[in-house]
């Protein structure tokens, strides 16, 4: 008797769908396959409480795990690990260019859609990082197995397409164990959430400020490149002397983001930044040629776009751009060109997380040129609000970012003697490098005079494939000496606060200690050749700018070095001459929960400086465009490209005149300052 009662239990429990594990949501895969975060992991440095995060191509379905319904379906951005912003716009898979949000400095990428379906079992299954799906509204029901969606990107800062999925237990509202409805073995623990303080005490400060300091003397290569020992370190005893008894979390970000900008490197990030009340202003300044204006407003506030404006709560706007540039971080050495981009497109999220940090209100009060006073109130940004500001500038921010050029290179044919390639990236994928190479002999066989390179907004990636795509227009041989620099080699004290290294992970084992540098040097000798079957032997226009990065910068040094082409546009964020990259060091401040993303190798790729290529700066620009409100409204279309079109219409290219200079190995701080000033932009 009581077998037939547990029997019919189970066969209950199964038609209702409590025991019967879900169906795993990625198509084309079983359950627990590609998990790259799960409860109780870090994901720079955060403890994932009920995150279930999973990898799988670009597009690939993603299916309802059960039987339910639609109750949500909306854009969210991710980017903070406990903050989202959500925004009202309709979900339409036919019109899913993600042109539809005013999102200051964000990868419009990782915009992507969050599904909540109420399951039939009682549970609560969130979905996010989807791109959306053509027959889902709210409130539809579906099957196991129907296609919700389609994989795109969740969090801002994992580059991998993938998803989160989140499920609660029956009656609950908040997540709990993702893993036991799919079938498998949890890692779930329940009440290990944390929450993050708004504060520290000084000895927590204090301690994590040590840690971050101790770290980059031991392991940051070429930490007094652009920065002398003694004002290094005057900064920071400032800073430990400037910690009180209690210090919020915004003060110490403000000491973590200075000490960073002093080392002045492109390839350092802070992960994991505390946030609280997102708020915006519903008017945004613009610093650009030298006056400070209001910019972008809400359709109320129009009347005020244009003005100048000549003090911010009582700080006039010149001492208020110095004090700014001390916070503009993602640039090497004493590039230019991406301070002013900078200051003309986030002055007032400069302004109002490093100047304005203890009112966290935000509001602005603005003294105008004309005498004027206004005060603009700040609001909460979230909870399915998006703020419109004009003039739009979403164009802009996603040139050779979005488009026909999804998978990595936008290949077209501009008329008759015109062809351009749009590079977005250099992790490019062998069938990627397939499809440019086919296009480069198709424009070749097609005798098209020039080909416009796009490198605009590109942050790099595989060293591999910057080599091929230079064979594809290489004319000549030439021989690359290059060399990389390390601290140490072996394991580091620092490992014991990282979260990608443990202690006794032994790097650097084939560098060779050098006396005149007294680190560990190891050479690369590069032989660049041209592509006998792939190769354009006409002009060749490089386009770049500011997000010009890593590798993409590389590129384009290498097509001015070898008079291969002309640079058109603006300096690029990496140094020529060096960038420290490659081997990158996650460390983890235990007390704030800050990541501190910085490389552990510095890559010197040419030692000789001249007018050409000047110490400390990016690739320089043989026909510049200085920022403008023009380009950045996209008034008349894309500005850079414009001129590039007008340089090749008025037969104009390598005009520059080779400068021969003897190799230098160090240059003393007046020469530096000299170059600085020279090739400054007058900021």
């Amino acid at each position: 008797m009581k077998k037939h009662v547990i029997l019919l239990l189970l066969s209950q429990m199964f038609f209702l769908g409590i025991s019967q594990n879900y169906i795993w949501p990625i198509v084309g895969k079983n359950a627990g396959d590609d998990i790259i975060y799960q409860p109780q992991s870090y994901l720079d440095g955060n403890l994932l409480y009920a995150d279930l995060i999973i990898r799988a191509e670009f597009m690939t379905p993603v299916v309802a795990p059960t039987d339910g319904k639609i109750d949500s379906y909306y854009y969210t951005y991710q980017d903070a690990y406990q903050r989202s912003t959500t925004f009202g716009e309709v979900c339409d898979w036919y019109n899913d260019s993600l042109k539809f949000v005013e999102f200051g400095d964000a990868d419009i990428k990782h915009i992507g859609v969050s599904a909540k379906i109420i399951a039939k079992d009682g549970r609560n299954i969130w979905i996010s990082g989807l791109r959306p799906c053509d027959n889902i509204i709210i409130g539809k029901s579906v099957k196991a197995g129907d296609t919700i969606g389609y994989v795109g990107y969740y969090y801002n800062i994992i580059n991998h397409p993938c998803i989160n999925v989140k499920i609660s237990e029956k009656g609950m509202t908040s997540a709990g164990d993702p893993m036991t409805p799919f079938g498998l073995q949890t890692t779930f623990e329940k009440n290990k959430n944390t929450k993050r303080a708004s504060s520290l005490s000084r000895e927590q400060a204090v301690e994590d400020y040590t840690i971050l300091v101790d770290a980059l003397k031991e392991g940051f290569p070429g930490l007094y490149d652009y920065v002398s020992e003694e004002e290094f370190d005057d900064y920071v005893n400032a800073q430990f002397d400037g910690f009180a008894e209690n210090v919020s979390m915004e003060i110490f970000e403000r000491s973590v983001m200075g000490t960073l900008f002093k080392i002045k490197d492109s390839h350092t990030r802070v992960y994991n930044l505390y946030e609280e009340n997102p708020k915006t202003n519903l008017v945004t300044l613009s610093y650009i040629d030298s006056s400070l204006i209001v910019h972008r407003t809400v359709p109320a506030y129009s009347q005020y776009q244009g003005k100048k404006v000549k003090s911010v709560d009582g700080i006039d706007s010149d001492s208020l751009m110095k004090m700014l540039k001390d916070y503009i971080q993602m640039y090497d050495g004493y590039n230019q060109s991406g301070i002013e981009e900078d200051l003309a497109v986030m002055f007032d999220s400069r302004y109002s997380r490093y100047i304005q940090y203890l009112e966290r209100n935000h509001d602005l009060t603005l003294e105008f040129e004309d005498g004027e006073t206004q005060t603009f109130k700040a609001e909460s940004i979230g909870g399915g609000k998006c703020i419109s500001l004009k003039p739009y500038i979403k164009d802009w921010y996603i040139i050779n970012r979005f488009g026909p050029g999804l998978n990595g290179a936008n290949m077209k044919n501009i008329n008759d003697s015109i062809a351009y390639l749009g590079i977005q990236t250099f992790d490019l994928k062998e069938k990627q490098l397939d499809e440019v190479a086919d296009f480069i002999k198709q424009i070749s066989r097609d005798n098209i005079d020039n080909l416009i390179i796009d490198m605009r907004n590109n942050f790099g990636g595989n060293v591999e494939v910057l080599n091929k795509l230079y064979s594809f227009i290489a004319q000549e041989d030439f021989q690359h000496e290059m060399y990389s620099m390390v601290t140490k080699k072996g394991d580091f004290d620092f490992f014991k606060y990282s979260t990608n290294h443990i202690i006794g992970d032994i790097l650097f084992d084939d560098y060779q200690y050098d006396e005149n540098s007294s680190c560990y040097v190891k050479c690369h000798n590069e032989v660049y050749s041209p592509d006998t079957s792939v190769n354009y032997c006409g002009k060749v226009y490089i386009i770049i700018n500011e997000s010009t990065m890593s590798a993409a910068s590389s590129f384009a040094g290498m097509v001015k070095k070898q008079d291969r082409g002309v640079i058109v546009g603006r300096e690029t964020g990496t140094a020529y001459h060096q960038m420290k990259a490659l081997k990158f060091e996650k460390l983890f401040l235990p007390n704030s929960s800050y990541i501190i993303n910085f490389p552990l190798v510095k890559i010197v790729a040419d030692t000789v400086y001249n007018d050409l290529f000047p110490y400390g700066r990016g690739v320089m620009p043989d026909y510049p465009v200085r920022i403008s409100l023009e380009e950045i409204e996209c008034r008349n279309g894309d500005k850079v490209l414009n001129y590039a079109l007008q340089l090749i219409e008025e037969n104009k290219y390598i005009e520059r005149t080779k400068i021969e200079t003897v190799v230098e190995q160090e240059l003393d701080a007046d020469n530096k300052d000299n170059d600085r000033s020279e090739n400054g932009f007058g900021l």
